[in-house]
């Protein structure tokens, strides 16, 4: 629990210039320059991930998750793409207390601690494609028991149109290895696009991802495209209900309280929108040390 003792000691952090750290936003509807690497709609009511588009911080680069084949990286603070936190000093914590977000359309803003990404699979091929690999190498250094981190797959460029399953084997908040996740759907409209993620479900009864070892299509899409697999923690979430009205949470009072932002937290985004428009952002988070 956040060693915050009263209100008054709250507002007291906030205002000073060495324990508060407020850091804005604002992503484009490009990435890297140009509109078509960004799918011309997005999907209502579908996680889309914001984390290549254009703006402050600027957006990740395909460099930074592969230099190449399949190979993973674990991105912090100072990867390209991420919010640019400082970490909490003389052996503080840190502690996220206000969200705010206004976007050119409505919807649901959701701010996460990104673990582990790779890219370069393939939405043809049916045999297994090695994520970490038995080895979970490269291992993720935040969150490391595991418990309450989720994995997304993320489109990178179109995969094909055919509708197919995908399942993942992974390592869970035990360390149990070997675990194979439930089947969900992959390719065909909404499930094929950039810049999409594809939450995978876990097997029942877990409650979290250590390492994920591998993904299996059960069918071609029909286009090898470019998909990655993403492990992330969630932090926040918020809404903006419609376009150019701000939407706005304080953590110090409701559930689910106040989140702790770990050294070399690799802060992003994604977005859920309530119609299929391509979105620009504004917005802000602010943090206190104590």
């Amino acid at each position: 629990m956040p060693s915050i003792a009263d209100l008054d000691e709250l507002i007291s952090l906030a205002s000073s210039t060495g324990n508060c750290e407020t850091e804005f936003f604002h992503k484009t509807t490009f990435i890297g320059g140009t509109a078509t690497d960004v799918t011309t709609t997005f999907m209502t009511g579908r996680e889309m991930s914001l984390w290549r588009q254009d703006g402050v911080p600027s957006g990740g680069i395909t460099g930074d998750i592969a230099t190449s084949g399949t190979t993973g990286s674990i991105p912090t603070s100072g990867t390209t793409g991420s919010m640019p936190i400082v970490n909490a000093q003389n052996g503080n914590d840190k502690w996220l207390i206000q969200t705010s977000g206004v976007g050119s359309i409505g919807g649901t803003y959701i701010l996460y601690d990104r673990l582990y990404h790779n890219r370069n699979l393939s939405g043809t091929s049916i045999v297994e494609q090695t994520v970490q690999g038995d080895s979970s190498s490269p291992a993720i250094t935040r969150y490391t028991d595991g418990v309450g981190n989720m994995v997304f797959l993320e489109i990178y460029t179109t995969i094909g149109a055919t509708l197919t399953t995908v399942k993942m084997t992974y390592t869970n908040q035990n360390g149990v290895t070997g675990c194979v996740s439930e089947l969900t759907g992959i390719g065909s409209n909404g499930r094929r696009e950039s810049p999409r993620t594809i939450p995978m479900p876990l097997k029942k009864g877990d409650t979290g991802v250590r390492a994920v070892k591998s993904v299996t299509l059960t069918a071609t899409t029909g286009t090898v495209g470019d998909f990655g697999v993403t492990i992330a923690h969630p932090l926040a979430m918020f809404g903006g209900n419609a376009a150019g009205i701000c939407g706005w949470r304080d953590y110090t009072t409701g559930v689910p309280g106040i989140p702790k932002i770990l050294d070399n937290a690799c802060l992003a985004w994604m977005f859920m929108p309530t119609t299929s428009t391509v979105p620009e952002f504004f917005g802000s988070i602010t943090m206190v040390e104590t």
